[in-house]
């Protein structure tokens, strides 16, 4: 018999990081903010780009281990964002949908 195991975010509250996992971005899909965080370390710089690789925003000197993106600008879509922290590049994907 399969056994089936999900957690459930209703907050960001209840968000807790997995050892494993350096680098976390929620609420993904996300509307209006993201937020950026990291396990270990701070956040020196991130880059979020979009499907097609083109630069929609760089973030220098970030000096902390989370950050909230706001992107509420962004047209709907996939992105992808690259964070450089005292522990190394970290990358991920999220998702900006539209109201």
């Amino acid at each position: 018999m399969a056994r089936l195991s999900y957690d459930a975010l209703t907050s960001t509250k209840d968000l807790k990081l997995s050892k494993d996992r350096e680098l976390v971005v929620y609420p993904n899909p996300a509307l209006e903010t993201l937020e950026v965080k990291v396990s270990k370390g701070e956040i020196f710089s991130f880059v979020v780009y979009n499907a097609l690789g083109q630069v929609v925003e760089v973030k220098e000197n970030v000096g902390n281990s989370f950050y909230v993106l706001d992107i509420h600008a962004y047209p709907s879509g996939t992105y992808f964002i690259t964070v450089r922290s005292s522990y190394g590049n970290s990358s991920t994907q999220f998702i900006k949908v539209g109201e």
